[in-house]
């Protein structure tokens, strides 16, 4: 069985964690949908730049685990770390 791929960056901003709304009303990492021609760090680069406008560097992996978003619907998170590059606000 394979799973679809899930990348998440987790950014802190002083003593604060960016965080965006889903379409379930459930508050999560900025995050993109793996591509199969695509590396990691760019799915984060480009998604931190769509839904934040914010500029970041991918750092090391910090955990990865199968979530069941649904019954019967499972996806592989992946988690990053990322600092940010521009120094604007949140």
């Amino acid at each position: 069985m394979s799973f679809p791929v899930s990348i998440k960056g987790v950014l802190l901003d002083g003593d604060r964690v960016a965080l965006l709304e889903n379409e379930r009303g459930e508050w999560e990492l900025p995050s993109g949908r793996l591509q199969v021609d695509k590396q990691p760090a760019v799915c984060l680069v480009r998604e931190f730049d769509e839904e934040l406008g914010i500029e970041v560097a991918v750092d090391h992996i910090l955990d990865c685990w199968v979530y069941e978003i649904l019954p019967q619907r499972r996806v592989v998170i992946v988690t990053y770390a990322v600092r940010r590059l521009d120094h604007g606000a949140l």
